[in-house]
């Protein structure tokens, strides 16, 4: 799939597609058993132009384009329904938890179907690939529209699978070695927010279109669009158990946090209980008061010394006895 542009016209009669290139194309095919669908980075202005002029875009177009806000947009008229999206770029997260998001605009008219996106997005590139298996489905252009949006939901679904992998080997891990990786929940937390906004967002645009009636969407298409959004609102309960799931991890490791500190401090007290008799042993007896029985004594400075050592080492031993160290 060519990452600047890609034209495919499909034939519903013979159940075929053709690809076209960019200079080749000249407009749409007034055949009704032709169905095409473009594809342009919005990186390339120069295709963008030529796309936009040949194909007479709204100006609602331009403005998405030049829309750098992640705020999802659907609009709808007599003649088209025009949608903005995140689609995911990677399927399962990095090593590093990483994930990236792209916006796309998705236009769709009674004769063909156009997605503008800044970087191919994996939904993009399978349509691409299984294109010839989708022309089943294919009746009019909302075909394309929902097939790409069903790619999208699955790679949502398989994001969530990677993450609950994840939080499993980190759960156990946790429990295992007692080992903290706030650092890596609170990463994976922050992109599973982010996965919930975006799936929620399509969620809600999904209700919209498939509960009225909209001029390029047929009824059949509706009735996919309406099964699209029960797989959206499963993948959005999915996120919020995942979110559960790393509160409750956090909450282990503040837990251990919290004991490895009750320890800590159990044995600092431990510590300064057996310096506190000798430590009050030297005090008394670095006094300067001239009537100190034991102060003329020969062996005084060693009766000091045993007495000091045997308090530790009585408290040491007891201490030791209740685990303390």
């Amino acid at each position: 799939m060519d990452t600047n542009s890609t034209i495919i016209e499909f034939d519903i009669g013979n159940k075929t597609s053709k690809e076209i290139t960019a200079s080749q194309f000249t407009g749409i095919n007034d055949d009704p058993n032709k169905i095409t669908w473009i594809h342009c980075n919005s990186h390339d202005q120069e295709l963008l132009q030529k796309i936009s002029g040949i194909l007479q875009l709204p100006e609602n177009i331009n403005e998405l384009l030049h829309d750098t806000s992640r705020i999802p947009r659907v609009e709808d008229t007599e003649s088209s329904l025009t949608l903005k999206i995140s689609s995911p770029l990677d399927i399962l997260p990095h090593d590093k938890i990483h994930l990236e998001f792209t916006s796309l605009i998705l236009y769709l008219t009674s004769h063909y179907c156009l997605t503008i996106s800044g970087k191919t997005t994996p939904a993009l590139k399978e349509f691409y690939e299984q294109r010839d298996k989708s022309l089943r489905f294919a009746k009019t252009p909302c075909f394309i529209a929902f097939i790409i949006l069903d790619n999208i939901l699955n790679d949502y679904s398989r994001i969530i699978f990677s993450f609950e992998t994840l939080c499993d080997s980190l759960e156990s891990q946790t429990r295992r070695a007692h080992k903290s990786h706030y650092r890596d929940v609170m990463r994976v937390k922050k992109f599973v927010i982010r996965t919930k906004r975006n799936i929620s967002s399509i969620r809600d645009i999904l209700m919209r279109i498939s509960g009225r009636k909209i001029s390029v969407v047929s009824e059949q298409c509706r009735k996919s669009l309406l099964d699209a959004y029960t797989h959206s609102q499963a993948i959005v309960s999915e996120t919020d158990s995942l979110r559960d799931l790393l509160n409750s991890i956090l909450d282990q490791i503040d837990n251990s946090l919290m004991h490895k500190m009750s320890e800590t401090m159990t044995v600092l007290t431990a510590y300064a209980t057996i310096i506190m008799p000798p430590t009050l042993i030297a005090s008394i007896y670095g006094m300067n008061f001239v009537n100190m029985p034991e102060l003329h004594w020969h062996y005084g400075y060693y009766y000091a010394l045993g007495l000091m050592a045997g308090i530790a080492l009585f408290l040491y031993y007891l201490f030791k006895r209740r685990k303390w160290f």
